[in-house]
């Protein structure tokens, strides 16, 4: 297992030559993206990794931020000469590839987002549906900073990202990542408040874009992902049919074939 200058674990994938960065959300990891490897390997080149406190990149003191990780997968792309690379984000990790855009244009060939939950996102914070999510989501904060049994976690997860039912059909490796990433989400939320992604920010980014929601996501990560790709001048959007918030666990071929179309529609080269 290589690992960074910065101490970030990572590995390396794909038969393909065309450079892409894997950024997983909360509650997972790099292994998180198992299922969608074997749908986008032919066609690229693919960095996985653990954000830091995740997996078997070692956590360390002091306030989170989405800058402060964003410039991390900066170093981390710059030490295994992956760049100028597509960056993939899901979840938490939309935010992070969102804010590398911004702050190493340099580093990216096309931003590929789903459902970047930015609960302070100027565009939309004051939306009723907003205010009551993100109360709803203060209150389990405070839930699992104190603990986090196995069924608050199972809750979480049908409320937020997988839909009702829909925890027992995750693989055995993920409903454990829910679980054990309880005590760190509160820390991750409170860098989504403080992100410094807007949409003036963004405005500036002209690099191709994908902002994708699932059809049956809460509403308002879909109102934050309208918003982001409004923002963004050259982005499209797609709704994935029947997917929450994790795509690439629940339908690895449906987004991973969007992600491949993407970059043909947009002629974003791909081996």
């Amino acid at each position: 297992m290589p690992v960074a200058s910065n101490g970030l674990a990572y590995d390396l994938v794909g038969e393909g030559t065309e450079p892409i960065v894997l950024v997983h959300g909360s509650w997972s990891d790099r292994s998180s993206w198992d299922p969608l490897v074997p749908v986008l390997s032919e066609s690229f080149r693919i960095l996985r990794y653990d954000r830091r406190g995740h997996g078997e990149s070692p956590a360390l003191p002091g306030l989170r931020s989405v800058a402060w990780e964003a410039d991390e997968l900066g170093e981390l792309l710059s030490d295994a000469d992956h760049f100028p690379a597509h960056v993939l984000g899901i979840s938490y990790g939309a935010a992070v590839a969102l804010s590398l855009t911004i702050r190493r244009p340099e580093l990216i060939r096309s931003v590929i987002v789903h459902e970047p939950p930015l609960v302070a996102f100027p565009a939309v914070e004051n939306d009723p549906e907003m205010r009551t999510a993100r109360r709803e989501l203060e209150e389990y904060a405070k839930r699992f900073r104190h603990s986090a049994p196995p069924d608050a976690a199972r809750e979480f997860a049908e409320r937020y990202v997988t839909g009702p039912g829909g925890f027992d059909r995750l693989p055995p490796q993920t409903q454990s990542a829910f679980t054990e990433g309880a005590p760190s989400w509160p820390d991750e939320l409170g860098a989504l408040v403080r992100a410094d992604v807007d949409p003036g920010l963004l405005g500036g980014i002209d690099l191709p874009a994908l902002v994708s929601r699932g059809t049956v996501s809460p509403r308002y990560l879909s109102h934050i992902a309208d918003a982001v790709a409004k923002a963004l001048p050259n982005a499209v959007s797609r709704d994935l049919v029947g997917a929450g918030h994790f795509p690439h666990v629940s339908h690895p071929a449906l987004y991973g074939g969007t992600v491949l179309a993407f970059a043909l529609e947009r002629n974003v080269p791909v081996s």
